[in-house]
This record gives C-alpha cells, structure tokens and sequence, in this order.
C-alpha cells in the first residue's frame, strides 16, 4: 500500500518472509544477509536493482515482472541453496550469467513461473547431448550446454538447461509438453522432436 515508494533496505534481519505487492514504483530491493526462503518480486514492475546476497537459505527468485527495463543489478552470491530464478526472457541471459558467475551448477533459470513453491509439485528433469555417432545418446556422448526450450502446460515460458547440459524445473499437476529450440535446425534434430508428461499420472 505504499505506491510511491522507491526504496527497500531490510538486510541483516531474521525475517524469512516478505510481502512486496503494492509497490508499483520500487526501484531498489536490498535485503542482503536475511534469512529469506523465497522471494516474490513478480509485481514489482518498475524493479532495477535486486540485491539478496548472503541469504544461505534462500530457495527461489520470481522476479518475472513484465518490466520494460532488465534488472541492472542483480546479485545472488553466497547463496548457496539457491534452485530456482524465475524472470522476464529478456533477461533470461543476464540472469544466467550471474548464476553461472557464483558456481550455482544446480539452480535452473528461466521464464516458467507457475508452480507455487511449498506446494505440490512434481519435477521434469534431464540432460541434453550431443549424439555424434547416430547409435543414440549415452554417458560418453558430449553435453549440449544451454539449450532452450518452450514448456507450455499450467503456464508457458521458456526453459534453459545449464552449461553442463541438465535442467530441472518443478511444474503444477497437469500435462506439460517441452519443445527444444536448435539455433540451427539444418544441423541439428531433436529426438523426440517434443515430450509430455502428465502428473500426477506418470
């Protein structure tokens, strides 16, 4: 209830919790060393600056917000139990990047934000290679870092599996289907070409 409010410095408190909805105009988030378990940034829709460093219980991000501008800061370090960071496609990269920058191999980003963390879930998983040979894909085939995918089910969004090839993302009850994104189609196809899966079900 405070939509002029442009700044929040809340670092250094036990909180694991907090309520950001109503504040259309925050620019700074600042809460660095706290004890937060998920962060929703989703309506902060003028967001620039997110800093939630040292949080070494912190799970996941949504910070999909619509924002015309990307977040320009954006610091995740010491954050060791970080799994997932939901955002906007335009800074699927930028998002990534900094993933990558603080070691964090386990922690998927991408754009598919509708599942509710704490609630039942169910979990699509697996890892990408590079079938050189034909004979089809094994241990000793190479990885296929940072392949996209559209995942359409519950919600849509995009889905980018990590540099070691592997993405995991937890989805609502409900059929999803993944579809892989070749950057260059006449070199590579996909085997499945698309995959579904139905929970509770399978």
């Amino acid at each position: 209830g405070m939509p002029n409010l442009h700044a929040v410095y809340c670092g250094n408190n036990p909180f694991t919790q907090i309520n950001l909805t109503g504040l259309p105009s925050l620019v700074v988030f600042h809460c660095a060393s706290s004890g937060l378990v998920h962060l929703d940034a989703s309506q902060l829709y003028s967001l620039y600056n997110l800093f939630v460093y040292n949080n070494p219980n912190l799970e996941t991000v949504n910070m999909k917000n619509g924002s015309i501008e990307s977040e320009n800061g954006v610091n995740f370090e010491n954050c060791p139990s970080l799994q997932y960071v939901c955002a906007d496609e335009n800074q699927l990269d930028n998002i990534r990047w900094v993933v990558d920058l603080f070691g964090y191999t386990d922690c998927v980003v991408n754009s598919y934000c509708s599942f509710a963390p704490g609630g039942v879930s169910y979990t699509i998983q697996g890892q990408n290679r590079i079938d050189m040979q034909g004979n089809g894909c094994d241990a000793s085939d190479i990885v296929y870092p940072y392949l996209k995918y559209a995942l359409t089910g519950s919600g849509t969004g995009v889905l980018i599996s990590n540099q070691y090839g592997n993405f995991s993302i937890p989805v609502s009850a409900g059929t999803h289907t993944m579809v892989p994104f070749m950057e260059n189609p006449t070199y590579f196809t996909s085997a499945p070409a698309n995959a579904s899966v139905s929970f509770p079900s399978q």
